[in-house]
Order: C-alpha cells, then sequence, then structure tokens
C-alpha cells in the first residue's frame, strides 16, 4: 500500500491504481478479517496525516518560484524481515503536489468508502471512529472533496444500527457535528457560486447529500432542534436567483417538526423560530406551514398569532380579482395547517384526560373530546370567504381543480371553520364535492346529528353506494373508509347487506363483512 500510495501521489486520479487498492481490501476482507482491520485504519491514519500536513501550511509564505508539496509519512511499518529478501526494500515518505493535494484526499477517501461498503457490518466501530478524519478533511479541502467527505459521513452514519446509535457515543457525537458542518456549508454557498468555488452541479450535489443526511439524522440522531433551526435560516437567507430543491425543503421539514414533537424547546428558542417562519412561509408554505402549525401547540400565544396571520393572508388572497397558481397552492396549505392544528391540539387534550384518569376503559373513551376549535373569536367572515369560494368553482383553471376540491372539503372539515358557516354555505360545499365525486374529500368530512347537512351526506352515499362499491375507481377508497362512513352513519346496515352479494374486490367484502358482524 505505501507503493501504491505513492503511484497515487504521482497520478491522484488513477483509477487503476484506486481499483487495484479496493480489491487488496476486498481479498482481505473476506480472507484475513483482522489485517483487514488493520489497513482500514492505516487509511484512516493517512487521511489524518494529510490532513495535518494540509493545515500546518502557511499559503501566504510560499513563494511563486517554489512548486510547493507536503510529505505524508503513512503506511509504515517494520521491514526488515522483507530486507532479508530485498535488501532495498523501504518505506518511503510520500511527496504530494500542493496543486494535487486534494484530489489525493479524496481518492483516500473513495478507498475508504470502498472499505466500508464490503466491511461496516463487521467493523462498524472502526467505521464511526474514522468520521473525525473525514469531517478534518472536510474542513481543510476544495468543493469536490468536502463533498466526498460529506457523502462518507453519511454512508456511515446510515449504516449505523439503532443499538449502536444508543451504545456508541462516537456515532451521536459525529453525526451532531455532520450537521453542523453541512450548516456551515450552506452558509458559505452564496459566497461560493459567486467566487467559482463551487459550481451548480456541485450545489446539486450538496442538495442531495444534505437531505439524504437529514433523513438519517430524523429517523436515528438524538434532538438538535438548534441545529435544525441554524440549517433553516441558512437555506432560506440564500439569494432569490438560487433556487430551492422542493425535496430537501420537504425533508428538512419533517426533520424539524419531528425535533419539535419530541423534545422541550426553550421559549427564546422558539420565539426565534417562529420569527423566520413568520418572515419566510410565503415563500414556502408547503414545507414552512405545517411547522407553524406544529409550534402553534406549543403555546397559546403563539397559536393565536399563527392563526391570526395565516387567517388574514387567506382573506387577503380571496379579496384578489384574479387568484394566481401560486396563491392556490398557499390557499391550500393554510387550510391544511388549521387540520394539522386542529387535530394536534384534540390529540393533546385528549392524552391529558387520559394522563390524568391514569387509566383506558369506556367511561374515560366517552369523556374524551371528539372535536376541538383553535379559532374562537370570529375575526375573519368565515361565511363570506366560503361563498367567494363557492363562487370560483367556473373560474377555477383546470389544472387546480384539485386543489379547488380538497379546499371545499377542508372547509367541511375544519370544526372551527365549519361552525362559522351557515347551512346553506355548507350544503353548496357538499354539493361542489358531490358533483365532482371526490371520494376521497367527502370520506374525510364528519358532521354533526341531527342536522340537514347530515342528511345530505346520508341521501347522497343511500343514491350512490352500490355504484361506489362496483366502480373499480370508487371501490379502494369507499371500502377503506367504510367504518368511518359506518360510525358517522352515513351508511346503514341495510345497505350494506343488499351490496354484500354483488361486491367483486376480496378485501372490500371482507370490510363489509366486519362491520355487519359488529
Amino acid at each position: 500500500l505505501n507503493k501504491l500510495a505513492k503511484c497515487l501521489s504521482e497520478s491522484p486520479n488513477s483509477s487503476e491504481c484506486i481499483n487495484l487498492q479496493r480489491k487488496i481490501l476486498s481479498s482481505c476482507c473476506s480472507n484475513h478479517p483482522k489485517l483487514y482491520e488493520r489497513l482500514v485504519l492505516a487509511y484512516v491514519e493517512a487521511i489524518e496525516e494529510t490532513h495535518l500536513q494540509l493545515s500546518s501550511l502557511d499559503i501566504g509564505q510560499l513563494s511563486n518560484e517554489q512548486k510547493p508539496a507536503i510529505t505524508v509519512r503513512i503506511f509504515r511499518c517494520d521491514v526488515e524481515c522483507l530486507q532479508e529478501f530485498d535488501p532495498h526494500c523501504a518505506i518511503e515518505d510520500i511527496k504530494v503536489p500542493l496543486e494535487q493535494a486534494d484530489m489525493y484526499a479524496k481518492s483516500l477517501l473513495e478507498i475508504l468508502q470502498h472499505a466500508h461498503h464490503i466491511g461496516y457490518a463487521t467493523h462498524g466501530d472502526i467505521f464511526s471512529g474514522s468520521l473525525h478524519q473525514a469531517l478534518l478533511i472536510l474542513k481543510e479541502c476544495d468543493m469536490d472533496t468536502k463533498l466526498a467527505s460529506l457523502n462518507y459521513c453519511h454512508s456511515v452514519l446510515r449504516s449505523q444500527s439503532a443499538s449502536s446509535w444508543i451504545t456508541n457515543p462516537d456515532v451521536g457525537h459525529y453525526a451532531h457535528l455532520t450537521l453542523e458542518a453541512t450548516a456551515i456549508m450552506w452558509s458559505a454557498v452564496a459566497k461560493w457560486l459567486d467566487m467559482g468555488c463551487m459550481t451548480r452541479q456541485e450545489l446539486k450535489r450538496l442538495n442531495t447529500t444534505t437531505k439524504l443526511l437529514l433523513e438519517v439524522l430524523h429517523m436515528r440522531a438524538r434532538p438538535a432542534h438548534h441545529l435544525g433551526y441554524l440549517l433553516l435560516n441558512e437555506i432560506l437567507s440564500l439569494p432569490t436567483a438560487i433556487e430551492l430543491d422542493d425535496g430537501l425543503l420537504e425533508t428538512l421539514s419533517s426533520y424539524i417538526q419531528g425535533q419539535l414533537e419530541h423534545s422541550v424547546v426553550p421559549l427564546e428558542q422558539l420565539v426565534h423560530f417562529q420569527q423566520l417562519l413568520l418572515s419566510h412561509w410565503h415563500c414556502h408554505p408547503t414545507h414552512l406551514v405545517p411547522i407553524l402549525a406544529l409550534m402553534g401547540l406549543k403555546q397559546d400565544e403563539m397559536r393565536s398569532e399563527v392563526v391570526h396571520v395565516l387567517s388574514q393572508s387567506l382573506v387577503q388572497i380571496l379579496q384578489k380579482e384574479e387568484v394566481l397558481a401560486k396563491d392556490w397552492h398557499k390557499l391550500i396549505a393554510i387550510l391544511r395547517g388549521f387540520k394539522q392544528l386542529e387535530k394536534l391540539v384534540l390529540s393533546q387534550s385528549q392524552h391529558k384526560i387520559a394522563e390524568h384518569e391514569g387509566h383506558i376503559d369506556s367511561s374515560v373513551l366517552a369523556m374524551l373530546r371528539l372535536q376541538c376549535e383553535i379559532i374562537k373569536v370570529a375575526d375573519t367572515n368565515w361565511n363570506n370567504l366560503s361563498m367567494q369560494l363557492v363562487e370560483l368553482e367556473s373560474r377555477c383553471p383546470a389544472d387546480k381543480r384539485h386543489i379547488y376540491l380538497e379546499i371545499c372539503s377542508l372547509l367541511m372539515q375544519i370544526t372551527s371553520i365549519r361552525h362559522f358557516l351557515k347551512t346553506q354555505t355548507q350544503h353548496q360545499l357538499l354539493a361542489i364535492l358531490q358533483r365532482h365525486l371526490k371520494l376521497s374529500h367527502l370520506c374525510a368530512i364528519r358532521l354533526e346529528t341531527p342536522s340537514s347537512v347530515h342528511t345530505q351526506m346520508q341521501s347522497f352515499y343511500a343514491q350512490q353506494y352500490m355504484r361506489l362499491f362496483k366502480s373499480e375507481e370508487t371501490q379502494e377508497i369507499f371500502c377503506s373508509n367504510l367504518p368511518q362512513l359506518y360510525i358517522s352513519g352515513f351508511i346503514k346496515p341495510e345497505q350494506l347487506m343488499k351490496a354484500l352479494p354483488t361486491i367483486n374486490n376480496r378485501s372490500g367484502r371482507a370490510q363489509v363483512i366486519r362491520l355487519l358482524l359488529c
């Protein structure tokens, strides 16, 4: 390996030299596990030595006439026994020209990544320890090597078992540092692009690796909400000319929501976080409103502010003469946020009652609230707004029809809004959904009894249930929602009895039989 490392220094991107080292590692992994372990540790040391030599250089003092190089002393061992056969056998110091040092470090990382790929199942602890050296290289080298280092860190963290995250302190510690390094990289993206240190293709690679890293940390890592906040702040602060990847924002949003759900966040941090979200949510409503909804659960004052800001924005959109494409996405995000917040508040209140009682039985279940209202005071005329939406039906663009129908459904699903709607308005919203036969949105609606809108839904299902059971387009959604429709009183036992002989779908038949048995 010492000889091959020298060969690599003379041609750092030599695929033949890299492949030969990979083959040696593969052979040792299969036939000599102890030797494989020694070789992996030697590569880790080689990466650390490369970093030490690079960090000790004072670039400012190097003259233009010199051809600066670093000298690395790697892959060393006692060669006396070999000199009995070859007197000239020796371990050599390796000189790497400075201009090739980044590529050299990247090549070592690629070889180490191959070693990890073939041996992580049996030698996981070695690789979790190597994250320290990989992060040092990330700090010191050029963009291509930084991204290779970040990719290596992700691969190692992804391969760690659930028990390793608990028992091996290195894993959690370096996962935290890797996310911190990622946030620092994002803070410099605008400058790097301006100065030509980063290409658009490299920005895409950073996007992808960040997303993959967040997916791993979301599943395994300990709470690090402040790092999620920092990363989101850096990404949202990028110039508008840099287009943000929707997939990255979605993954980061899920990560932050998980952090907020499973950790206690100091009030001061929550306030700063809310201010960040309120100043940027208009640009990315789909990804940021769900975080705002979750923050509304943490404190009553925050909830009031979130509801007020979102309500006012909804009013402003519907007062426009023409609803633009981006406005449709904002509308749906706001209403989904209200629905999410209602569910969260309801769940929280139910859990409090259950915890207070200390057990669950029929009497405790009877005490649980089935609805909650997040909007206590009607500072917004929800009935007028809903009527404006009803009037938009004929003017809604075909490509936004699915969003429009979901909005109509959400106005009926959100208890806080529905209670402010006149009965006639509710009838019209239901009629729109029934006319377009948007079954998934109809099945999500729960209504109070007795009421004329409940009767309207009963009549609709009474007329359509046989068709809904038989149609291939609707039978799967209809059958999966049967229990809720049955409990809500929209479907009756005699209708199920009549439909049973005609149902061809096996799971649908089973669902109907289960309900009839109940």
